[in-house]
C-alpha cells in the first residue's frame, strides 16, 4: 500500500524493516508485558502459595505467562506488518504504528546528514538503522546539547532494521542531487 503521493512524485524505492525486527519486537513487548503484569500479579502467586489452592495458581500462570505472550504477540505484528518507508524523488515516507497508523514524511532538502548506526543488537542481528539528521539545528549550541542525545532523539525519520544501509544511503543522496 504505497502512500499518497504529490504531483510529479516518483517512488524510487520501498523499504521494510527485515523479518527479523519481528522478533526483536516480540522480546521487548514481551519483556514489557513481563514486567508490568509480573508486579501487578506477584500478590496472586503469593496469596496461590500460601493457600494452597491451584486456582489461584491457575490465574497467576495464565496472568504472568499466557496473556504477555498473547498480547505481545498481537502488538509485534501489527506494529511490523504497518511498518513501510518510501525513497521518493522528493521526500522520504514512513508509516507505521499498531493501533493507529501514522505517517511522517520528511522533504529531501531538510536532510543535513544521514548517520548508519549498527550497535548493540542491530550488529548481533546483522542489521542497521538509518537517522536523517536536519540540515539546520533549531538552537546555537548545538554541540553541547545535542552530542548526549540519542541519535533516534536528534534525527527527522529514522529507517528503522535494514540489512542494506549504504545502498539506501546512496539512493537518498542521489535523489537529493538530482533534486538540486
Amino acid at each position: 500500500m504505497q502512500p499518497e503521493l504529490q504531483k510529479g512524485e516518483k517512488v524510487i524505492r520501498e523499504i521494510r524493516p527485515d523479518p527479523s525486527f519481528l522478533l526483536y519486537l516480540l522480546l521487548n513487548f514481551l519483556l514489557a508485558n513481563f514486567i508490568l503484569l509480573g508486579s501487578i500479579s506477584t500478590p496472586v502467586l503469593i496469596a496461590s502459595i500460601i493457600g494452597g489452592s491451584s486456582h489461584l495458581f491457575l490465574l497467576f500462570l495464565l496472568l504472568i505467562v499466557l496473556l504477555p505472550l498473547f498480547i505481545s504477540a498481537i502488538v509485534a505484528v501489527l506494529h511490523f506488518k504497518r511498518r513501510y518507508y518510501w525513497i521518493t524523488n522528493r521526500r522520504v515516507i514512513e508509516r507505521g504504528g499498531f493501533l493507529f497508523t501514522y505517517v511522517k514524511s520528511v522533504s529531501l532538502e531538510e536532510i543535513g546528514g544521514i548517520v548508519i548506526d549498527d550497535s548493540g543488537l542491530l550488529r548481533f542481528f546483522g542489521k542497521s538503522n538509518i537517522y536523517l539528521q536536519p540540515r539546520e539545528w533549531p538552537i546555537q549550541s548545538q554541540e553541547r546539547v545535542f552530542k548526549f542525545l540519542p541519535l533516534n532523539a536528534t534525527s527527522l525519520l529514522s529507517i528503522e532494521w535494514v540489512e542494506d544501509p549504504a545502498d539506501i544511503k546512496k539512493i537518498i543522496e542521489n535523489a537529493r542531487k538530482k533534486l538540486i
